[in-house]
Parts: C-alpha cells; sequence; structure tokens
C-alpha cells in the first residue's frame, strides 16, 4: 500500500518560509532570520555558499512534539507564505480601483486573486474543527481584515455544505467586501471616535463604493457583486444600506456579514480595543441579527480559541492553545512552560484573554542608519526592511564582511537611539539608477537597546 506521506522535500522553492533562524554552521552568524520567504535571489545566495540543506532544516519545526502549538503561533510555512501572497493581491486590487487601468491589467489580477483564494479553500477544507488552526492573521487592518474575512467565510460556507467552486467564490466576496473604504476619506474611516451624522453616511456608503468597484471587474459574480452591497445587511433588519431582513437577504451577505463583524470585533481600529475572543464569540452567536443556520455552521467550524492562539490564564501565565474539543470550545488545552494543560480538565484554571502576538519585522520603510567601522569613519545609508534581526540597508557604502559593525537607529520622535552590533551577511549591487542593498545581522548592544528596538519597529507603520 503506498504510503500517505509527503515526500520529504530535497530542495528549496521560491515562498518557502523559514522558520527557524538559518544560521551559518561555523559562526553561528544569522544570516536570515525566522519569518523570511525566499525568493529565488535568497535560494541561489544559499545554494553558493553550500547551505541548501542547512536551509531546508530550517523549514521545518522541531522535532520536539510539545513545541507544535509554539510553532504554530509564530505561522506555519505554507500558512505565512500565503497571507503575504494575500497581502501582494489586496495591494493589486486597490491598485485596480485607479481611473484608466486597461482591463486587461484588471483581469491578470482577478485571475491571481482567484488563484489565490482557490489556494486558502484547499488549505481550509483539508482541516476539521479540532485541527483548524489560528489562521488569523495580526497586521495592518487594510491587510489583515480582508484575508480573515475570506477564511472566516470560506470556513462558514464548507460547514453549511456549499460546494468548492462557490467556496472560491464566498472567498472572493470576503476579500472585497470592503474595498469600498479606500474611497472613502482618510479622517472618517481612521476617526478615533464614533461616527455621527454626516461622517456616519459617508462611512456607510462604502458598501456602495464596493459594489462599484467589484462591477469593475466584469467577471465577477452576481453573488460577488449582492455580498459587496449587502453584508452589512442584518437578519433582524437592523442593517444597512436597505434595512433587507431574514432570507431577502442573499445566502453569502448573511456568512459574509457575520464573518465580517467577527473579525472586525477581535480587531484593534481606531475608535475601539478589539474585544477578547470569548466576548465576541457569544455575541456573534446568540445574536438576533444574524441567521441562526449561519450561526451553526460557523459554530461547527471555528472555535473562539483555535490551535496556535496565544493566551492568558488566570494564574497569570501564557500559553499557546494545542487542542481544541468541539463539544467545549471555550476549554481547549493549552500547552503553558512545555507542558500541556487541558482546561476541559483542570477546572481551577480559565483563559482571562488572548495575547496577540506581533511580528517583529516591518518592510518598505525609510529609516536613517549610521554604520561605525571597517576603518572608515562613518556610513550613511537607509534601512528599508527591519525585524529584530537584521536589516536590509541601501547604501552608496558597503561595509566590510567578517568584522563586527556598530550600526545606530534613531527612535523616531526622540533623542534616543538604539544601539547594534551588526555583521555583513549579503551585498546586492544596484544596476543603472539602483542602489546597492546589503543586509545585516544584527545583536542589540544592552537589554535596554533590544527593548528600544522593540518599540521602535512596533511604532513604525
Amino acid at each position: 500500500m503506498a504510503s500517505d506521506e509527503p515526500a520529504e522535500k530535497t530542495h528549496l522553492s521560491p515562498e518557502d518560509l523559514l522558520i527557524q533562524d538559518l544560521k551559518h554552521p561555523a559562526t553561528q552568524q544569522i544570516l536570515l532570520p525566522a519569518g523570511t520567504v525566499l525568493s529565488e535571489s535568497y535560494i541561489r545566495k544559499i545554494q553558493n555558499m553550500g547551505l541548501e540543506e542547512v536551509a531546508l532544516s530550517c523549514t521545518k519545526p522541531p522535532a520536539d512534539r510539545r513545541l507544535e502549538a509554539l510553532e504554530l503561533s509564530r505561522g506555519l510555512p505554507f500558512e505565512y507564505a500565503l497571507y503575504l501572497e494575500g497581502k501582494r493581491v489586496i495591494d493589486d486590487l486597490h491598485d485596480c480601483i485607479r481611473p484608466h487601468v486597461l482591463p486587461e491589467q484588471r483581469e491578470h489580477v482577478w485571475s491571481r486573486a482567484l488563484a489565490y483564494v482557490g489556494r486558502l479553500v484547499d488549505m481550509l477544507c483539508a482541516r476539521n474543527l479540532e485541527q483548524y488552526v489560528d489562521y488569523r492573521v495580526y497586521d495592518a487592518y487594510r491587510h489583515s481584515h480582508p484575508v480573515n474575512t475570506a477564511i472566516l467565510s470560506i470556513l462558514t460556507a464548507q460547514a453549511a455544505r456549499i460546494g468548492r467552486e462557490r467556496l472560491v467564490e464566498i472567498g472572493m466576496a470576503g476579500l472585497l467586501a470592503d474595498i469600498g473604504k479606500a474611497r472613502v476619506p482618510f479622517q472618517v474611516i481612521n476617526k478615533p471616535s464614533r461616527l455621527e451624522g454626516e461622517e456616519l453616511k459617508l462611512a456607510r456608503g462604502h458598501v456602495e463604493h464596493s459594489r462599484a468597484i467589484v462591477e469593475m471587474f466584469r467577471w465577477a459574480a452576481g453573488d460577488v457583486v449582492h455580498v459587496a452591497q449587502h453584508h452589512h445587511e442584518r437578519y433582524d433588519g437592523s442593517g444597512y444600506p436597505k434595512g433587507l431582513a431574514g432570507r431577502s437577504i442573499g445566502e453569502f451577505a448573511r456568512i459574509v456579514g457575520l464573518a465580517d463583524a467577527y473579525d472586525a470585533m477581535l480587531s484593534d481600529v481606531p475608535y475601539r480595543q478589539r474585544m477578547e475572543p470569548a466576548v465576541a464569540y457569544r455575541l456573534v452567536t446568540t445574536s438576533a441579527a444574524f441567521d441562526p443556520q449561519v450561526v451553526a455552521a460557523f459554530k461547527r467550524r471555528v472555535s473562539p480559541y483555535p490551535r496556535g492562539m496565544q493566551v492568558r490564564l488566570s494564574n497569570g501565565k501564557e500559553g499557546v492553545v494545542c487542542r481544541v474539543a468541539a463539544d467545549n470550545p471555550f476549554r481547549p488545552a493549552v500547552i503553558v512552560d512545555a507542558d500541556e494543560v487541558d482546561l476541559a480538565q483542570d477546572q481551577t484554571l480559565r483563559i482571562t484573554g488572548q495575547f496577540v502576538p506581533r511580528r517583529y519585522h516591518r518592510t518598505s520603510v525609510m529609516l536613517p542608519v549610521r554604520i561605525l567601522g571597517g576603518g572608515v569613519m562613518e556610513r550613511q545609508g537607509l534601512a528599508i526592511n527591519i525585524s529584530l534581526a537584521g536589516l536590509c540597508v541601501e547604501s552608496e557604502q558597503v561595509p566590510p564582511q567578517g568584522e563586527p559593525l556598530a550600526v545606530i537607529l534613531p527612535v523616531l520622535g526622540s533623542s534616543q537611539q538604539v544601539n547594534l552590533t551588526g555583521y555583513l551577511t549579503w551585498v546586492r549591487h544596484g544596476e543603472g539608477s539602483e542602489r546597492t542593498a546589503y543586509g545585516l545581522s544584527i545583536v542589540p548592544t544592552t537589554p535596554e537597546d533590544k527593548t528600544l528596538l522593540v518599540d521602535l519597529i512596533l511604532g513604525l507603520p
């Protein structure tokens, strides 16, 4: 009988993700930090250094199964790479809003979006509630909310026994539901207090903008257009824009409406902080605003505390959910200090809140950096990517390889600076008008510098 186990990977592929730091075996110098998505350029450099086997091992979790849930909290390779692809797709969809975009360009972006949602569907349909991982992502709302809404919509629709082709449709509907917010004034969408009067009317007008934008993609199914306009209608008639009720709201709009509301409750938005998962879950599953049949399907596939979610317990400790029982979703099993604690059995403990993981990296930034060492008084450049483990710097001068460098970053809006020790890891020489770019692995000089570095990264857009 043929084995169901997947064949062991022997070569790196683009979009592979490092879930452990890639270190040089001889020096233990970090070449690429955990969280790096490998490009063809990275792979060529790794192969030229003879480190492909080492890099392959960094794409796999440690063998100790007790740490499986901890690895989930950092994002499994396929899943996080898929989110990054979704981020690019969303940016491309927003670019298509601009006037004078050729129909061929829109068709290309639509095809990419369909392929992306198809891969989401395949990934999500392979798991049941007990296997359901915390696929929601915690990043800029513009990118994370559409992806999360698509994911929750697909899961709910699958539980409602909707076929694969239609699952892709509802995933697209979730991805595009709020795209009309791009046409609402920035000061309205990002107002830090409750909207009223004309501002509320402008904000609610995003559904008509969404419908108009989706209709620009002439390949969009009618249900995707309907969802764009009606995902804020409510089963009890309390929604907008038309105050529809019951089954006069399309099935897809009823599903996406619940998914959109649940993810919004779990997200930090300008006018309020996120709700705790148990509170948001009970709200959407008991509210008359949502179709009882949709709620029942949602509960069959979505848990308030899915595997991989980081939580705080009543004893003050933090843990990671590793197992969920369908009959008791509010009391999962949690990994705490590498030991499993089953909250269904241990009634002395309970979950008091979610610990939201922050991705300690930013891309496409413009942060001035000063570098000392190598016999030169000072080199200056711009850090365009930054993480706790490394920098990507654009500069006309490249520091020497193999010797420690003093790296200094300013703390924006402050007179403080972050002092780091850095090592050159790679160089890409610019062609034509392109500037030379190079990578530095970095280590904070003191614990205070590490705290400043974390604050600096989280403070960047």
